[in-house]
């Protein structure tokens, strides 16, 4: 018996999404010191564009990855401000 409810288990996993299963999610913050970004996991510095960042902080390295953004919000300071957003990461 626990051989074969092993197996039907096994049996719906595959029938799932894959990105169900790899989603991550890593917060992001662009600005001018790390010191200054409240709840960053993946830092940039100022000027850097958001969609670079997001590929970095997930690791990209292939097309069959996707990625989808959120911006948290905006704060003043430094050379540019503080922006901080977050990230899914996912696969195809």
């Amino acid at each position: 018996m626990f051989l074969r409810t092993t197996l039907v288990v096994v049996g719906l996993v595959g029938l799932l999404p894959a990105a169900t299963f790899a989603d991550t999610r890593v917060q992001v913050c662009i600005g001018d010191k790390p010191q200054k970004c409240p709840h960053h996991q993946y830092f940039a510095r100022c000027g850097t564009a958001v969609a670079v960042v997001a590929k970095d902080a997930c690791g990209f390295s292939n097309a069959n990855q996707r990625l989808q953004i959120g911006k948290q919000s905006t704060i003043g300071g430094g050379k540019c401000g503080y922006t901080w957003f977050v990230v899914l990461c996912g696969e195809n």
